[in-house]
């Protein structure tokens, strides 16, 4: 009976090692729907070299076919719209209304590589830009 099982050992051996071994990846959770929440944005004011700190309350609708973005405060953060593209960590907006030339804007636009995170509820969208902080904080309605 040792001698069969020991004859045998060689071929478990190779079945054990044809046997599909990595598990498939969930693909990851895609950011589409309706989200409200907040921005915050803090930098430092060049006139007065303070830090401070704005929000605003905001609207984002992600498609497949690209964001939407409505502020009830247009003087901190601008109405927007545009494509975006991400991965499993980084996003980058790109926001059809944010000005290319001239002076830098006052308010701030959804323009950029950010860093996300979403649970399929909660979205968080961030980055940091020198002195200045944007962060994001949706969740799915």
């Amino acid at each position: 009976m040792m001698k069969k099982l020991i004859c045998l050992l060689p071929l478990l051996i190779f079945i054990a090692g044809c046997v599909k071994t990595n598990i498939d990846q969930p693909e990851p959770l895609v950011p589409y729907g309706t989200f409200a929440g907040k921005f915050t944005r803090t930098y430092i004011d060049p006139a007065t070299s303070a830090k401070t700190t704005v929000t605003a309350n905001i609207q984002l609708v992600m498609s497949d076919t690209g964001f939407i973005l409505t502020s009830d405060a247009d003087a901190v953060h601008a109405n927007g719209m545009g494509d975006y593209l991400g991965n499993e960590t980084t996003i980058e907006f790109k926001d059809s209304n944010n000005p290319t030339t001239g002076p830098p804007p006052t308010k701030s636009y959804l323009n950029g590589v950010f860093n996300y995170a979403y649970d399929g509820y909660n979205f968080r969208i961030f980055k940091v830009s020198g002195d200045d902080t944007y962060d994001y904080l949706f969740t799915k309605k």
